[in-house]
């Protein structure tokens, strides 16, 4: 089997995408069982399915190595390797990139703790691992940021990331609950022509 990198560009995009989208139906799926809104139930007492925790273990890892294979193609291989390093990207981007690594850490750290909790784990250790989880996903970008000559790794990023997880873990933890969400929101605007392309 020939390496992915040998992949045309446009057919590398493709298989990375069906990967992607595999991984995510696969970690999805496990979540989903649960219930529709991935909400992690503290009045239960948990029962603990040794055949769902390998499921829910084995979803997760096939969605974080398959998730690092994919960006690997999909992202990275068109651009120059180097040795890892840092970057310092906190006054880029006007903070999107901070708010998409928070919002990412913080729906992960969510769905991966439902999926944890189907498993009959305790709500703490549901929420310990479902944020590690979302943690670790994050950080597979970092890692690889890290070793691209175009980019680095970022610290602010990792804050983004723990702050991210954080959100989730504490407030479950304290309140058992998910009072103070992360979200996104867009308005439509008309642009002038002049801003338009």
């Amino acid at each position: 089997m020939k390496p992915l990198l040998l992949i045309p560009h446009s057919a590398r995009y493709a298989r990375a995408g069906k990967l992607i989208i595999a991984a995510l139906l696969s970690f999805v799926v496990a979540a989903h069982a649960q219930n529709n809104n991935f909400a992690i139930d503290s009045s239960t007492t948990p029962h603990i399915a040794k055949g769902r925790v390998w499921l829910v273990g084995g979803a997760h890892a096939t969605f974080l190595v398959t998730t690092f294979i994919a960006l690997n193609q999909a992202w990275y291989a068109d651009y120059p390797k180097s040795d890892f390093h840092f970057f310092n990207d906190f006054h880029e981007w006007n903070q999107v990139d901070k708010c998409g690594h928070m919002w990412t850490t913080y729906q992960l750290s969510r769905v991966s703790a439902s999926t944890w909790k189907w498993a009959g784990l305790n709500e703490k250790k549901s929420v310990i691992l479902g944020s590690a989880s979302g943690l670790a996903y994050q950080s597979i970008i970092e890692i690889l940021d890290g070793y691209s000559a175009e980019w680095g790794f970022s610290w602010s990023d990792m804050t983004a990331n723990i702050i991210g997880a954080s959100t989730f873990a504490f407030q479950q933890i304290g309140w058992h609950d998910q009072r103070i969400q992360i979200k996104f929101s867009y308005n439509a605007f008309d642009y002038p022509p002049d801003l338009q392309s």
